[in-house]
């Protein structure tokens, strides 16, 4: 008789242990709760859930991102981009320009605002360039103004350039940009972690309250103008800026481009540069005018056909129009797009 009892000799398969199926239990869980917050966030309720975010440190940019792939879904794509600071954010209505664009030519177009606050050429170049691969518009709109150029701006948006979401889409493939990029419930984890922040809670409330679906942030009401803003601006074209505007003007290959100026109260004017007006168009709009016109590229200015008809009441501050003037300035934008239907000529 052996001394040994039969179980001695069974050996038992790993997948059959508590530990193994209770691990094999949590990957399905995982795996099904990843499935359906993909698949929810992807569809139109999507919409309504609170924004994932992207970088985690910039409100204004993870809401437009969320809204525009929601409208990219919604549309089959975005005709018309728009991209530049707080001139454009809070200064075009897309609504109004495809309401305009359809009143002169019965063509319907769809159109998105990607206007930041403090967005500075530099990190507009890399931005414009991950925005026009992922979303494919048929135009971009580029605004421009001395502060594009300045040193003295940009703190909010800068750091943009070598978030990992945006690393990613320009080819540097890391795990986390990955994440950013495709997995929705770490957007939201990323979303969490700045909630958690007090301090992040005013400007989450700010970019929640003021940014519509389609990224158009108004600015009802009026603020007094600043001594910061009536300092005159004496900016060099720096070699970070100027590669950034040349990457957007680059674009031309891939989508039909616009550069639109923005304008200025016309008494701020003489203020907003060093020399006045006679040098703002000696050195800031011939040197960009130059490099644009060789590429044949068309160049909008508001603050010639524009500022003059906006009146004191239509000014939220010397550099931003209400939402009255924001009306006014998507009208003449939807009437200078009528105007050129070769701007929709897919490339």
């Amino acid at each position: 008789m052996s001394i040994f009892s039969k179980e001695t000799y069974q050996i038992k398969k790993p997948f059959s242990t508590p530990v193994f199926r209770g691990f094999l239990g949590f990957v399905f869980f995982l795996t099904c709760f990843l499935g359906f917050f993909q698949v929810l966030g992807q569809s139109n309720l999507g919409l309504y859930l609170p924004p994932g975010a992207v970088t985690g440190s910039n409100p204004d940019f993870d809401f437009r991102i969320h809204y525009l792939d929601h409208f990219v879904r919604q549309n089959g794509g975005v005709d018309c981009l728009l991209i530049g600071s707080s001139h454009i954010a809070n200064g075009i209505d897309p609504k109004v320009v495809e309401s305009i664009y359809f009143q002169r030519t019965g063509q319907t177009i769809r159109c998105f605002n990607f206007g930041l606050p403090s967005l500075t050429m530099d990190t507009a170049g890399p931005l414009s360039d991950v925005l026009v691969n992922k979303y494919h518009p048929r135009l971009l709109i580029l605004e421009v103004s001395p502060r594009s150029f300045s040193r003295n701006f940009g703190d909010m948006t800068r750091s943009l350039s070598q978030n990992p979401w945006v690393r990613y889409r320009l080819g540097d493939f890391t795990l986390e940009g990955w994440a950013r990029d495709d997995v929705l419930a770490y957007r939201y984890y990323l979303s969490l972690k700045t909630w958690l922040y007090p301090y992040n809670h005013k400007a989450l409330r700010r970019a929640m309250g003021s940014i519509d679906e389609r990224g158009f942030a108004p600015e009802p009401g009026h603020r007094p103008a600043g001594d910061d803003e009536l300092s005159g601006l004496d900016i060099q074209f720096d070699a970070p800026f100027w590669k950034g505007f040349l990457q957007v003007l680059n674009l031309q290959n891939r989508t039909n481009l616009v550069i639109i100026e923005s304008p200025v109260k016309e008494i701020y004017l003489d203020s907003y540069w060093k020399g006045g007006q006679v040098a703002y168009e000696q050195n800031f709009i011939a040197t960009i005018e130059k490099e644009i016109f060789i590429r044949g590229i068309p160049f909008w200015r508001a603050q010639l056909e524009v500022s003059p008809i906006l009146a004191d009441e239509m000014w939220y501050d010397s550099r931003h129009v209400d939402d009255i003037g924001a009306n006014i300035i998507s009208k003449w934008l939807g009437e200078k797009m009528a105007a050129s239907p070769a701007l929709f000529i897919t490339k």
